[in-house]
């Protein structure tokens, strides 16, 4: 059982859960300070980006940012969308957290950096997922959560 915000049970007297009371942080400050830590990091990315503007290719730029969303969040929303609040298959969660997380980010900044070539454009991965965590608060999708 995971614990909410206000101290709560996520679930209710026979165990169902409540998926918009989960929340993987054990109080509302550490979300808080999390997120803050988050925005922190992308502080740091978007200075550097802008430093180094001029030597970005922005085709590169935004097809990086772009697939994170394109491969792992606007296929759930489609589905969520037509499903009228049902349930849908967890493999749009698992698209979600496979394309929205640092390993993942940091396997393709890798390839492209060994395939094509080391550049700047490979900021746009930390400062989708950056903004995602620290300026909207997007975390993991577990898959009995709704999927916005």
């Amino acid at each position: 059982m995971v614990i909410t915000y206000d101290g709560s049970p996520s679930t209710d007297r026979a165990g169902a859960p409540h998926p918009e009371k989960l929340t993987w942080f054990s109080s509302r400050l550490n979300y808080l300070l999390s997120r803050a830590e988050y925005f922190a990091a992308f502080a740091v990315c978007l200075v550097l980006f802008f430093i180094h503007i001029t030597e970005v290719r922005w085709l590169p730029a935004l097809i990086l940012f772009a697939y994170i969303d394109l491969v792992g969040y606007i296929p759930g929303l489609i589905v969520f969308k037509r499903s009228a609040g049902k349930p849908i298959p967890a493999v749009f969660h698992h698209l979600y957290n496979g394309t929205h997380n640092f390993v993942s980010a940091g396997i393709v900044a890798g390839l492209w950096a060994w395939l094509i070539r080391p550049e700047w454009a490979l900021l746009m991965l930390p400062l989708h997922l950056l903004a995602d965590r620290g300026l909207l608060g997007n975390f993991a999708k577990p898959a009995g959560e709704i999927f916005e």
